[in-house]
């Protein structure tokens, strides 16, 4: 069951990353915005460096 997890993982990460999401996107861009990136973050790295894929804000949480 653990191996089928993993593929499934694989398979929507890999697939995420195939594809033309970027922060460019309005979604990809809300979705860093409501997980404490600013807009000026957003701005300051590569585009196709967010794709969406958030897992957080762990310096703004921390607030270091």
């Amino acid at each position: 069951m653990a191996e089928g997890i993993l593929d499934s993982v694989r398979l929507k990460y890999g697939s995420v990353a195939e594809s033309s999401l970027s922060n460019d996107h309005a979604g990809v861009k809300a979705i860093a915005e409501v997980l404490g990136y600013s807009a000026e973050e957003l701005t300051s790295i590569p585009a196709k460096a967010n794709m969406g894929l958030s897992c957080g804000n762990s310096t703004a949480t921390a607030r270091i």
